[in-house]
């Protein structure tokens, strides 16, 4: 899939640099290379009216021609802001609007001005204005003001054009294009900036107050942000890293008792990934929402009390946050097609991080995380949300840019992928892809070839039906336990898919299976794991143990959870007439130790076989002997099996039964 957008994206270079045409501009669904790559944003920022959303300010966008510029364009958004003026290196020039302000494809494109490929040029943009959001009923990016808090989210839930900084800097604001910022901002004395990189504060006069905020870190735009407010800064330490939290007046407490989690936190996600890849770890309160944004994180203020107040350790939207600093903020979706591999690793480590409470490798917590995700997904997201991809997904409602599908679906997909893979394989290649596109951008595509490549396995028909293609599995499952002597018999498992036909069939899906004897004795889950490769199939286990109380357990192994949902489950009990015809067999001593003897009165001539199955319903001993018709006595070298309880079964001709016994070491 990718081979093919790369070869349409080329011919579109070819046909376009042959027709003269310009390159066209990125989509928020689709990455076309640019005739030009930004370096750096060097942005001043008059926002002495805080919290009010009137501003003005002067963006110098510094980048270089990687193409010929001479029939191509460079390309900024702003919305809502009015252009005072632009510059070309030194030259006055015009910014030519593309769409009317109302289309959300507006923006703006600049002429090169005597440039060569190679040369590196600046662009600067005046500008001043109302700071505004996406609006609609849920207006989430861009810019809000509340709470006497001025702050900016970097992406909309419903706006077409995902990324929002636009709405208050002149950028190229689309993922793919990463570069390093340079920020001042200028408030009233009273106020104080949280942004990203690093801080260097300017007094000037005696009312204003200059917060310089810089970073050197390839970053994406819509992981730009920055919140102005007199808040309370509460700072730590984790080994040099610095940690500093900005918080509203009435956060504090919660604050702080949120910081203290954070070198927990890190040492956990550092082992899993490794280093941690930015200069800080920051966060400041704000009312709308949390927001990755790169080292200075949006957290919604009601979760940090909420957190406080129950007085919660696991804190996992603090730790989503931090994870995505790693995944969506290290290394990016190249466009918002992969928002996926953002969304769906944070949520995952979320269930990591559940499951690092315990000293387990496959934790019992993060099973039970695990199994929630996918519960809240069949039962809450699935049935509101509809069936969705997990890449390139319908963004109308009422599904949105951040659906919770690629939250919750990502999350599962991941744990099952990491079951297929091995956990040793899993967690390696994660580094490898971290480290391969570490400040940079990749797809769904660039994650499958590494741990294609590291598996030595081919992934298509995992990734092709669990990833792009929307829906899940749906089963009717029919069991039916036959007894055939008063403890053994026969589960015949019957698995028929019945998703609609729009899904498509899986194949290769792991279905966890376990069987209570009763309850007070149990298999050990994951003894069984059907593979289901067809529509319909069928599942025999013989010489199993069965009770009045026995119980049949799905998809609750000790090492993984699968997504699927049952959607019908029949339980049936059938009893076989059983032939003895006398052969009555007894056990002796019972309980025994080294040796036993099995007795049997019958009339059979022929050979006998004597099976000895454990609690599990294994096979532990085969003994085979002639009957000639007369009573037998059948040795039984115990000093085989460890102590336990056991089933002896006694098979002769077409006649069988069964004594159970005691071995005692």
């Amino acid at each position: 899939m990718k081979k093919f957008l790369l070869l349409c994206n080329i011919s579109l270079l070819i046909i376009c640099s042959w027709l003269g045409a310009a390159i066209p501009i990125s989509g928020p669904t689709e990455y076309i290379p640019q005739a030009f790559k930004v370096l750096n944003y060097s942005a001043v920022l008059d926002l002495m009216k805080s919290p009010s959303k009137v501003m003005s300010g002067v963006c110098r966008t510094k980048f270089v021609w990687t193409e010929l510029p001479d029939t191509n364009y460079f390309y900024f958004h702003l919305r809502d802001l009015t252009v005072d003026s632009v510059f070309y290196n030194n030259t006055k020039t015009t910014a030519e609007e593309t769409f009317p302000k109302t289309n959300p494809n507006h923006y703006y494109r600049i002429s090169p001005i005597g440039s060569a490929i190679n040369d590196t040029d600046i662009v600067t943009v005046f500008y001043h204005g109302t700071m505004t959001n996406e609006g609609g009923s849920m207006n989430w990016g861009g810019v809000q003001s509340d709470d006497s808090v001025l702050y900016a989210l970097g992406v909309g839930f419903n706006c077409p054009y995902v990324s929002t900084t636009r709405h208050w800097l002149p950028c190229y604001d689309h993922p793919s294009m990463k570069a390093t910022f340079d920020l001042k901002f200028y408030l009233l004395q009273d106020k104080s900036c949280a942004s990203i990189g690093t801080c260097t504060i300017d007094t000037l006069g005696k009312d204003t107050v200059v917060y310089h905020w810089k970073t050197n870190y390839p970053t994406s735009t819509y992981l730009v942000t920055f919140a102005v407010s007199n808040f309370k800064i509460r700072e730590s330490k984790y080994k040099e890293l610095p940690l500093v939290w900005y918080s509203r007046n009435g956060d504090t407490s919660a604050t702080d008792y949120e910081i203290n989690l954070l070198p927990k936190m890190l040492t956990f996600l550092e082992g899993k990934f490794g280093p941690y890849p930015f200069e800080k770890v920051g966060y400041v309160n704000t009312k709308k929402g949390s927001m990755e944004s790169q080292t200075m994180i949006n957290i919604d203020s009601k979760v940090v009390q909420n957190y406080y107040k129950n007085k919660d350790s696991i804190s996992s939207v603090t730790l989503h946050e931090l994870a995505h600093q790693w995944f969506g903020d290290m290394v990016t979706c190249q466009d918002f097609r992969d928002a996926w591999l953002n969304e769906g690793f944070a949520e995952y480590c979320e269930s990591l991080w559940v499951g690092s409470m315990d000293n387990f490798t496959i934790s019992p917590k993060y099973l039970d995380q695990q199994s929630k995700v996918i519960d809240d997904y069949i039962n809450k997201v699935l049935p509101q949300e509809g069936a969705l991809p997990l890449y390139d997904f319908p963004r109308q409602a009422p599904s949105s840019n951040y659906p919770t599908t690629i939250y919750y679906k990502g999350a599962a997909v991941l744990g099952m992928l990491r079951y297929e893979i091995g956990d040793s394989i899993f967690f390696s290649s994660l580094k490898e892809y971290l480290n391969k596109f570490k400040y940079s951008c990749s797809t769904t595509w660039d994650l499958k070839n590494i741990f294609e490549k590291n598996s030595k396995r081919n992934l298509d028909t995992f990734f092709q039906q669990w990833v792009y293609r929307k829906g899940i599995p749906i089963l009717d499952v029919e069991i039916k336990f036959t007894t055939y002597t008063p403890f053994l018999g026969t589960i015949n498992v019957k698995i028929k898919q019945v998703q609609p036909s729009e899904y498509g069939y899986y194949s290769g899906l792991l279905l966890p299976i376990s069987y209570s004897i009763s309850d007070s004795e149990s298999l050990d889950p994951g003894k069984v794991i059907l593979r289901i490769d067809k529509p319909e199939q069928e599942y025999v286990f013989d010489s199993l143990p069965i009770y009045s109380d026995s119980k049949f357990v799905i998809n609750k192994d000790n090492r993984f959870r699968t997504l699927v949902k049952i959607n019908k489950l029949t339980i049936t009990n059938v009893d076989e007439d059983i032939v003895h015809q006398n052969i009555n067999p007894v056990i002796y001593p019972n309980p025994a130790n080294d040796k036993a003897l099995l007795s049997t009165f019958t009339n059979e001539v022929g050979t006998a076989e004597i099976a000895i199955f454990n609690i599990y319903g294994i096979e532990v001993l085969k003994l085979v002997q002639l009957m000639d018709g007369t009573s037998k006595t059948i040795n039984i070298d115990t000093s085989l099996i460890p102590s336990g309880f056991y089933f002896a079964k006694l098979t002769v001709n077409n006649s069988s039964d069964v004594v159970n016994f005691t071995v005692i070491h």
